[in-house]
């Protein structure tokens, strides 16, 4: 069963440079088990590394259209000092400030020096009242929207929640700095983090972008933790995911690597019982049932 999302894998020439960025807490090497920078997020980790190889540049356009894993989502109801502080620093330039699309929720897109996309989204209403930020969710920019929110669903057992296309809009024209943007989302909820999936279909994106995958530096896997990773990863492959290397130790535990529908990495991992990196012992895994039941009760 899958447990929950353990933690996004990000390779960037500048490791420390995105954990301090981000504001979250790293972890000790000991702690963690791997070599790699790993940063604590509420209610997941990221696990940050130099790009392995060759890396000539990003390996996704900076564009909001590309396909790939695309971005993340920083969540906060202090959004607008984040976004002054961020784009002051220089560790994030956006396309615009923050924008609201007649909802709740104001948004901006932006991209950190290495050419990472980030979303910030200011929310009305504090999930906890000692948290400054955390993590909304995962995207992916899809040619199938369909097919790929499908796999993630029937992976961890989650509904997916499709929404309406978004069209001649000049706040998403704003937010995304595309013109004459139109673009259908969907979502899987239900985890520690929200999996969201987008299909631009105007612009559409680019044939470019399929060949890139592979090289470079970028958001480069989602970490799914499973309590029975020869289950899952039986279940993965049966539902679209291809796998790609054989099962290694990591954080003390086993770690598969896949590719899901669209090719996008796709991490199992199981580690042992009562494990101090267990996403369930997250202090905040809960955080976006919290701040669920808080804007239910705003509306």
């Amino acid at each position: 069963m899958i447990l929950g999302v353990h933690h996004v894998a990000i390779s960037t020439p500048k490791p420390q440079a995105l954990a301090q960025g981000l504001g979250f807490r790293e972890l000790s090497p000991n702690a963690s088990s791997t070599a790699s920078l790993v940063t604590q997020a509420p209610n997941l980790y990221l696990v940050i590394a130099p790009p392995s190889g060759e890396a000539v540049g990003p390996r996704r356009a900076p564009r909001p259209q590309s396909r790939g894993l695309a971005h993340l989502c920083v969540q906060s109801p202090g959004a607008a000092a984040l976004w002054e502080s961020f784009q002051a620093d220089g560790f994030v330039t956006w396309t615009a400030p923050l924008t609201g699309l007649g909802g709740h929720y104001r948004y901006a897109y932006g991209y950190t020096e290495d050419g990472l996309m980030l979303e910030l989204e200011e929310t009305p209403v504090s999930a906890m009242s000692d948290l400054s930020r955390w993590i909304a969710h995962v995207a992916f920019v899809t040619d199938d929207l369909a097919r790929l929110a499908g796999f993630y669903a029937q992976l961890t057992d989650r509904p997916v929640t499709e929404g309406l296309t978004i069209a001649e809009s000049r706040r998403a024209e704003r937010i995304t700095g595309l013109a004459d943007v139109a673009m259908t989302p969907a979502w899987v909820q239900g985890l520690n983090v929200g999996l969201e999936f987008w299909r631009f279909d105007q612009p559409q994106s680019p044939a470019a972008d399929a060949a890139g995958r592979g090289w470079g530096w970028g958001y480069e896997a989602i970490c799914l933790q499973t309590d029975d990773l020869e289950g899952d990863l039986a279940r993965a492959t049966a539902f679209g995911a291809t796998s790609v290397a054989g099962q290694e130790p990591a954080f003390n535990g086993v770690l598969a690597r896949l590719r899901d529908p669209d090719g996008n990495g796709l991490l199992l991992l199981q580690l042992p019982p009562n494990h101090l990196l267990d996403v369930r012992r997250l202090p905040f895994a809960d955080v976006l049932a919290r701040h669920a039941r808080a804007m239910e009760e705003l509306s």
